[in-house]
């Protein structure tokens, strides 16, 4: 009886240091994620705002103006699947 006493006693030790390694990483895992300040990305300087331009020649390009739109997938008309799916071709 004695024995199993203490190898509670040891069990329950063990998982107390699991679970505070645990709460320590959560904890890590939430400081990390939700209180760092995010870096704003800053464009080089040799790029500005101003200086980007967006061609819209390809608008009047024949190939495009030749585009069909998307009608969609019609339903499946033939019947699924075969009798017995587990014999060879």
């Amino acid at each position: 009886m004695a024995v199993t006493f203490i190898k509670e006693k040891n069990k329950q030790k063990y998982m107390l240091i699991i679970f505070f390694i645990v709460l320590l990483i959560t904890g890590i895992v939430i400081w990390y994620g939700f209180f760092r300040e995010e870096k704003v990305p800053v464009l080089p300087p040799s790029i500005s705002v101003r200086d980007i331009k967006i061609d819209f020649d390809f608008l009047e390009n024949p190939d495009f103006k030749n585009l069909e739109p998307f009608e969609g997938i019609l339903p499946y008309d033939k019947e699924f699947g075969r009798e017995n799916p587990f014999i060879s071709y």
